[in-house]
C-alpha cells in the first residue's frame, strides 16, 4: 500500500514522534494541543495523512507525494525533510520572538523557502516576500455556541495560573545583549513574567486569592539584583495550591484569573484568555496590545486601564452580581459570534485541509 497525500508535521516537542501530537491520551488535559488531534481525524477522512517526521523517513518507500508543514520554531527537521523530496509548503510559528529569537532574527530566511507562512499578526512585516503571509490564530477545542455560566454566589475570588517557566536568566541576558546588534521584530523586550508575580505579591496579602502552577516548588527563576525576592517567596508559599492535571474546573471555581500572556507581541493570544473565557471567569489580561482585534470589549478587564494592583484590585472587590452577570452576557454572544469561529478546532481544521487539498 502507498501513500500518495502526505503531510509531513516537523515540531519540536516532546509529542514530536511517533505521531504522539495526534493522539489525544498523549496531549492528556492539555485542552490547546486537542486541535491537532481533530485537526488528525478529518484528515484521515479526506484520505490526507499526517506523520511526524520520524515516521515520514520510515515509511518514505511507500510515499509518493509528501509535502511539508514545518511547525517547529527551534531544534527543525526541515533541511532533512525538504532534502528527502518533501515539498516546502507551510511554516507556522506560534513561540514568542523572545523564546524562539534565532528563528525570529531569521525570519526571512526561514521562510523564504515556503509557499505559506501562518504566524502572529505581529510576524507580517519581517516575512520572506515570497512567501504568502496568513495571521495565524491559535486554536481551541471549544465549538461555537459554547454556554457559558455565571454562578457568581457560589464562585471564589480570584486566580492566577501560571507556570515557573521563566526564560532562563542566561538566555535573557544574551538575547539583550544580542539585541544591541541585530534587534527583534516588534517585541517589548521583556517578559510579563515578573509582571505575574507583581500581580501574586499584590493580592497574596488576602485570603481569598489562589495561586496554581507547575514548578513552583522549586524557586522563582530571578536575576540577583531584581528586587523583593523575599516577598515572592513568602507569596507562593502562601499561595500556592499545586499544579492541577486540568486547569478548566480550577478556573470554573473563580469569578476572576489574573491571565497574563509570556510577552507582549501583536496577534499572539493564547489559550489562556479563551479557557478563562469559557469557564465564566473573567480574565484580567495583559499581553497582546491588539486583542480587541480579535476578542471584543466587554468579555474581559484590561490590565491596562489600570494604574496599579490596588486600582484593579478596588474595580474586582466592587462588581457585584448584575455586572458580572453583564460580562457572562457579553461571553456568550462573543462564542456564538463570527469572531470566535477564528478560535475554534472546526475552522483551523477547515483551513488547513484546505491548503493541503490544493497540493494534491
Amino acid at each position: 500500500m502507498y501513500l500518495d497525500k502526505v503531510v509531513v508535521v516537523d515540531v519540536a516537542t516532546s509529542l514530536g514522534n511517533n505521531n504522539l501530537l495526534f493522539k489525544r491520551e498523549a496531549a492528556g488535559n492539555a485542552r490547546h494541543a486537542w486541535a491537532m488531534c481533530y485537526l488528525y481525524e478529518e484528515c484521515l477522512k479526506r484520505g490526507i495523512q499526517l506523520l511526524t517526521t520520524d515516521l515520514y523517513f520510515s515509511l518514505r518507500p511507500k510515499i509518493k507525494k509528501a509535502i511539508l508543514w514545518r511547525n517547529a520554531t527551534i531544534n527543525s527537521s526541515a533541511d532533512a525533510v525538504i532534502g528527502d523530496g518533501a515539498y516546502p509548503a507551510i511554516i507556522m510559528g506560534f513561540e514568542y520572538p523572545l523564546y524562539a529569537c534565532d528563528f525570529y532574527w531569521n525570519l526571512k530566511r526561514h521562510t523564504a523557502p515556503y509557499d505559506y507562512t501562518l504566524m502572529p499578526k505581529g510576524a507580517k512585516p519581517f516575512v520572506s516576500p515570497k512567501t504568502k503571509f496568513r495571521t495565524f490564530i491559535s486554536p481551541q477545542p471549544y465549538p461555537l455556541g459554547s454556554r457559558v455560566e455565571s454562578n457568581f454566589k457560589n464562585r471564589k475570588f480570584l486566580t492566577m495560573i501560571s507556570s515557573n517557566s521563566r526564560i532562563h536568566p542566561l538566555r535573557r541576558l544574551y538575547v539583550t545583549v544580542a539585541n544591541f546588534i541585530k534587534p527583534l521584530p516588534t517585541l517589548v523586550n521583556r517578559e510579563l513574567y515578573l509582571d505575574r508575580l507583581e500581580a501574586l505579591c499584590h493580592f497574596a496579602k488576602n485570603p481569598d486569592f489562589d495561586f496554581y502552577g507547575y514548578g513552583w516548588d522549586k524557586s522563582a527563576r530571578l536575576f540577583i539584583w531584581e528586587p523583593n525576592k523575599k516577598q515572592i517567596r513568602e507569596a507562593v508559599s502562601r499561595t500556592w495550591r499545586g499544579s492541577p492535571d486540568d486547569k478548566f474546573p480550577v478556573l470554573q471555581q473563580y469569578k476572576f484569573s489574573i491571565c497574563f500572556e509570556n510577552a507582549i507581541f501583536s496577534g499572539w493570544i493564547t489559550e489562556k484568555i479563551i479557557d478563562s473565557l469559557l469557564a465564566g471567569c473573567i480574565p484580567i489580561y495583559f499581553g497582546a496590545p491588539d486583542v480587541t482585534d480579535f476578542i471584543p470589549e466587554g468579555t474581559f478587564i484590561d490590565f491596562r486601564k489600570f494604574k496599579n494592583y490596588t486600582d484593579l484590585d478596588y474595580y474586582l472587590r466592587n462588581i457585584d452580581e448584575k455586572t458580572y452577570n453583564q460580562y457572562i452576557e457579553r461571553i456568550n454572544l462573543f462564542v456564538s459570534s463570527s469572531a470566535f469561529y477564528l478560535f475554534t478546532q472546526e475552522r483551523f481544521a477547515a483551513e488547513m485541509i484546505e491548503l493541503f487539498e490544493s497540493y494534491f
